[in-house]
């Protein structure tokens, strides 16, 4: 009697990697997928960025947080589980962050911010 198939599949997981540019940022949010639904929200200190992937994914270690004074960024969070995943960016005190550009390559999401002058 043969054993059925069973189809092994690793884990699709979140992670936030952060790429500099001259004269910008971009946040990579890693294993987005395919089709994400992406929403951009204006806050009074900055920008949300909410991925839904459609499929559930794991982080890849904790919440992620960092801080970036000399782009003008005063915190940059990136968090979530299973399906919907949040970053958010906020300008340092006096500084504005103009509207981010986001592309979606089929496995991430990029989001792109003018660094602000050194």
């Amino acid at each position: 009697m043969a054993m059925p198939a069973v189809e092994v599949q690793a884990a699709a997981r979140a992670d936030l990697k952060i790429v500099r540019f001259p004269g910008s940022i971009q946040l990579r949010m890693v294993g987005m997928g395919r089709n994400p639904d992406v929403s951009t929200i204006k806050t009074d200190s900055g920008w949300t960025i909410e991925v839904n992937t459609g499929q559930s994914l794991t982080p890849l270690g904790s919440p992620k947080f960092f801080t970036m004074p000399d782009a003008g960024m005063d915190s940059i969070t990136f968090d979530g589980k299973g399906t919907l995943w949040r970053l958010e960016v906020t300008a340092l005190e006096g500084n504005n962050l103009a509207p981010p550009v986001i592309t979606a390559n089929g496995r991430d999401v990029e989001v792109s911010f003018k660094a602000q002058p050194l």
